[in-house]
């Protein structure tokens, strides 16, 4: 993935899978990690870097760089609240990063 949001190389099961079929070893591929942490937070989860971490079985800080990724290159409108204590969406989810309804619909 470039930091222009230009998807290069990413086999599209990946990118229209459904999250449960998604992988299960320690290490995933950003990818994977950043449509995990989305869907959570289009779903109105709470959702922290330490809850993230447990659940990606990634460390701290790569969660939290997942975090800065989706902020500042992929412009992701997430802000922290210091209230409730994590993270939240401000607005919407660019449509390159939103999952397909159904196989098929890319969502142009």
């Amino acid at each position: 993935m470039t930091v222009d949001g230009i998807v290069n190389d990413v086999p599209l099961q990946f990118l229209c899978e459904p999250l449960v079929h998604v992988m299960h070893t320690p290490t995933r591929p950003i990818i994977i990690r950043l449509r995990i942490i989305l869907a959570h937070l289009q779903r109105g989860e709470r959702v922290t870097a330490g809850m993230m971490a447990a659940e990606l079985h990634a460390s701290l800080r790569t969660v939290a760089r997942d975090f800065d990724y989706l902020v500042h290159s992929l412009r992701v409108p997430l802000t922290y609240d210091y209230r409730q204590k994590s993270y939240v969406l401000t607005g919407e989810i660019p449509p390159m990063l939103i999952e397909p309804s159904e196989p098929g619909d890319l969502r142009q």
